[in-house]
Formats: structure tokens, C-alpha cells, sequence
């Protein structure tokens, strides 16, 4: 009586929590303007920007490399570390939607992983994966009966239909911001 009502209770405001969290995985993020760039008073700086004008192409995390040219401080965390020289090949623009895309999908899949390991499932989920809470011996039932390949199949066509006109439209020069798909449940 008390005790499975309080476990339902618990498991319910774990599962709200969960949702909350994988849904502000798609919340845009706040961009800063730059006229709004704090000043350091105090203490050595590596600040590409001083009164809102950058300090020099020179200034960078290793001063023995030049800084590459596709990297201009425009980009959050932009101190200039390329060693390998990545960004001159790469869409920097690419780069950063893909490692959006892969930050949701890994915020999902770890929300996923609680969910699971808690104990929480869906109607007749353990009728075809048994009632095993081991994420590992979950997965490989997945693969066994499928699954997992029609997850792959129906995230490849939305990744297809709303991923690549999105991502192409800012490689192009659009105004659209990298992993910003204009959706923000909150």
C-alpha cells in the first residue's frame, strides 16, 4: 500500500525531471552580444577582445603555432588551438552543429539510461525485452529483436528531412545559428 504508492510517486517525479532535462537539450542557448564582453580589471588575460575590439590574430592558447585564419574569435572558447590544422579543411560551421547534434543525442541517450535503469518502461515493453533493469542486457535485447535498427531508420529520416536543410542553410551563409532548429518547449 504506502510504500508502492510512494515508489510510484518517486518514479513519477523522475520521470517529469527526465523529460524536463532531454527537453532543454533543443532550448537555444543565449549569445552574447559583443559590446556586451565583461572587462578584466585584475590578473593576466588571454582575452582576444579588449573594449570590444580584438586584441590581435597572434593571440592564441599556443604562441608557437600562427593562428589559423579560419579561426577568428568569433566562436564561443575560440583562443586559437588548432595544432593540427583541422580548420582549415573543415567547416568550422559544421563542426559546431555536429557537436550540438552529438551533445543532444548524448543528453537524450544518458536520460534514457536512467530511465531505464530506474525501472521506468512503457506498456508491454517487458513482454519483449523481459524486466531485466541492466542496460547492458537491454541493448543487446534491443539489437536481438530489431530495434535498435528502426531507431536508426527513424532517426536517419528525420535527420534527413529537418538535420541537412538546416545544416545546409547555415553552411551557406544563412542566418540561421548552428543546432538552433526554432524549437523551445519551455
Amino acid at each position: 500500500g504506502q510504500i508502492s504508492g510512494s515508489a510510484t510517486m518517486l518514479k513519477s517525479i523522475v520521470m517529469g525531471l527526465a523529460m524536463v532535462g532531454a527537453a532543454t537539450a533543443f532550448a537555444p542557448s543565449a549569445v552574447l552580444p559583443r559590446g556586451s564582453l565583461r572587462q578584466s580589471t585584475a590578473g593576466p588575460s588571454m582575452q582576444l577582445y579588449s573594449a570590444g575590439k580584438m586584441q590581435g590574430k597572434g593571440v592564441n592558447i599556443i604562441p608557437i603555432f600562427k593562428r589559423p585564419d579560419s579561426l577568428d574569435g568569433s566562436m564561443v572558447g575560440d583562443q586559437g588551438f588548432d595544432p593540427f590544422g583541422f580548420s582549415g579543411w573543415v567547416n568550422m560551421k559544421f563542426c559546431r552543429e555536429a557537436e550540438l547534434k552529438h551533445g543532444r543525442v548524448a543528453m537524450l541517450a544518458f536520460v534514457g539510461i536512467m530511465v531505464e535503469s530506474a525501472g521506468i518502461t512503457f506498456p508491454g515493453v517487458t513482454k519483449v525485452f523481459g524486466a531485466s533493469t541492466n542496460i547492458f542486457e537491454i541493448h543487446n535485447k534491443a539489437v536481438e529483436v530489431g530495434a535498435m535498427g528502426q531507431i536508426l531508420l527513424w532517426v536517419g529520416v528525420f535527420e534527413m528531412l529537418a538535420g541537412y536543410p538546416g545544416m545546409t542553410q547555415t553552411m551557406e551563409g544563412g542566418a540561421r545559428a548552428p543546432g538552433d532548429f526554432g524549437f523551445d518547449p519551455l
